[in-house]
């Protein structure tokens, strides 16, 4: 990303050591990329957080 931002982010929520709320957070704070958040979690709960975190779709 240093060289060249990429178009778009797809990013698991579920991750090890960083879950995809965080890295969406960090995502943003560096560049205005879309974000998706690709995850099996379906609860409303975990879209609220992925729409707060920054991300532009929940799928």
């Amino acid at each position: 990303m240093e060289r060249q931002l990429p178009d778009l982010a797809v990013v698991d929520v579920m991750m090890p050591n960083m879950d995809g709320y965080t890295l969406t957070k960090k995502l943003k704070e560096i560049a205005d990329i879309p974000v998706l958040l690709l995850t099996a979690k379906g609860e409303l709960e975990d879209k609220e957080k992925g729409f707060l975190a920054g991300s532009d779709d929940y799928t």
